[in-house]
């Protein structure tokens, strides 16, 4: 009414009745504190401030909960800064893992220089670590966490994993290609040790992960939000200690290259299958769209005789949303696969090796005449074969953009996943076809890439081309159901088990790298 006293909008609500377990997630929160103080003890304020920023936002957003004493747009604010925090938190302890974050890797010496105590100290980032690591990852995340998000908040859980993916790998490939550590790379991504440090703290990530599910999808459960603050925060704590507060030295380890560090370059050709096989098995068996299959099964037939693909998982945005976060680490392992194998180079070097163990002068001209001669075919073949590995690598990009594209692009999606298969079969007809000298295994893997998984992509990208010409745009009204779900299947197994077949020359190529940087250690005792 006109008479009543005009009442000011408050940020605090009415005191309610007192929530036990918002209190319980309350202080279990301030145990990421614990995190905070190793990585203090590590001389990192930057990890710290992470750590304490997590701890912070997670004691304000339960104390919201407590009792109802927070307004409900105060609620909100509270629960987006947790959320932005726990992703961010997430993200720079991946970085930590694979080497961005890791102060001991900043100052890589890119002519092969060991790493010791004094390079070995903690400074400043460098500048690309700060820009790539740091400020736009956290510019990306406010913008999808914000107030004003840029995406819907059905959306936002999945569209978060999959901009932390892509801003992980981005900063990877930034930090690992940058001119001062090109050299070492190699030297250290394909080296066991570096994956067996991954492994080994990889279980933290995967528990932060879990926790970012229980975080979206069981909000008012303070319970479990406390039983996995424990748990992570432990995790944290010794993955702090592992790579930040040991031996200086420790980080060297990555950077061996003898031969207790080996090369597992052939066992990393096995990444496609190891990632792309059970993402297309969960695709398949995890019902995502039970409406949308109902209505192909009516039209198709009955739905108990149908068989599970992915594109079918990609008709609604559950779906299409797993597909999306779940290709940026199958794009990533595919693009390694073609980098090691485009390294896999067997010819002019590997015929002057023997001449050189012989250390004979009349063997080496020998060889020097037989590699001029065979100087022009090799060449060719090298050109084909880098061609066709760029070639693969853009087919992944390509193929990566057509499942994340799916629901906004529509019709134009399955196009692009057309371009993708092409390329891809091109890459794979000229790199099988690029062998320096005819052998029994290039044969055999010729025979595999022409006669198996040539014709199974080309039937893949006519059942696609088939089935968006037509007003259904169901590409199994051109063959039986179980016919188009069985071309999909031997796709995915063929291309995901291509990279197999260069095992043999990946591994006598990153043999001989390795017996080339071989050095006698350093030790006390010698034996004459």
């Amino acid at each position: 009414t006109w008479g009543a006293p005009i009442r000011k909008p408050s940020m605090i609500a009415d005191v309610g009745e007192l929530n036990l377990e918002a209190l319980v997630a309350l202080v279990s929160s301030l145990a990421f504190l614990a995190p905070a103080l190793t990585a203090r003890n590590a001389a990192q304020p930057w990890l710290a401030c992470v750590f304490v920023t997590l701890a912070t936002a997670g004691a304000f957003h339960h104390f919201c909960g407590v009792g109802a004493v927070c307004s409900v747009d105060v609620g909100r604010l509270a629960a987006v800064a947790h959320r932005f925090a726990a992703h961010f938190c997430l993200l720079e302890v991946a970085l930590l893992v694979l080497g961005p974050e890791d102060p001991r890797l900043h100052l890589l010496d890119s002519r092969g220089g060991p790493v010791t105590e004094e390079s070995a100290s903690f400074e400043c980032a460098p500048d690309d670590v700060v820009v790539v690591a740091r400020v736009l990852p956290a510019l990306s995340l406010l913008a999808l966490h914000g107030p004003h998000g840029i995406m819907p908040t059905e959306d936002l859980y999945w569209w978060s994993l999959f901009v932390s993916e892509v801003l992980l790998v981005l900063a990877c490939g930034i930090f690992w290609m940058s001119q001062s550590r090109r050299g070492r790379a190699p030297e250290v991504l394909v080296r066991f040790k570096y994956w067996r440090r991954v492994l080994r703290h990889g279980p933290a990530i995967a528990v932060m992960v879990l926790w970012l599910f229980c975080l979206w999808e069981f909000p008012a459960h303070g319970l479990v939000h406390a039983l996995w603050h424990g748990a992570l925060a432990t995790l944290l704590v010794r993955t702090l200690r592992a790579l930040l507060q040991e031996d200086p030295l420790e980080a060297a380890a990555v950077l061996d290259a003898s031969v207790r560090n080996p090369s597992v370059a052939p066992v990393l050709l096995a990444g496609v299958a190891l990632v792309a096989l059970p993402i297309a098995a969960i695709g398949m068996l995890v019902e995502w769209c039970p409406a949308a299959n109902a209505i192909s099964a009516a039209l198709g037939g009955d739905e108990a005789q149908r068989w599970p693909t992915l594109s079918d998982s990609t008709s609604c945005r559950e779906g299409a949303a797993f597909l999306a976060v779940a290709a940026v680490p199958a794009a990533a392992a595919a693009a390694g696969a073609w980098w090691i194998i485009d390294s896999a180079t067997v010819g002019a070097d590997a015929a002057m090796a023997p001449a050189l163990s012989l250390w004979s002068h009349e063997n080496f001209e020998a060889c020097k005449v037989l590699l001029k001669g065979q100087a022009d075919n090799e060449g060719d073949a090298a050109v084909g074969k880098r061609l066709g590995c760029i070639m693969g690598c853009a087919g992944a990009g390509v193929g990566l953009l057509a499942v994340v594209a799916t629901e906004a692009l529509g019709a134009f999606s399955s196009l692009l996943g057309v371009v993708s298969l092409a390329l891809l079969m091109v890459a794979m007809g000229l790199v099988a076809s690029s062998a320096e000298a005819p052998t029994a295994v290039s044969r055999a893997r010729w025979a595999f890439t022409m006669f198996l998984c040539a014709p199974a992509v080309a039937m893949q990208i006519l059942l696609v081309l088939g089935g968006a010409a037509l007003s259904s745009g169901v590409p199994h009204v051109l063959l039986p159901q179980w016919a188009c779900a069985g071309v999909e299947y031997a796709v995915v197994a063929l291309l995901s088990t291509w990279p197999l077949v260069w095992t043999a020359e990946v591994h006598e190529t990153w043999q001989r790298k390795s017996n080339r940087t071989f050095a006698w250690p350093t030790t006390s005792w010698r034996f004459i």
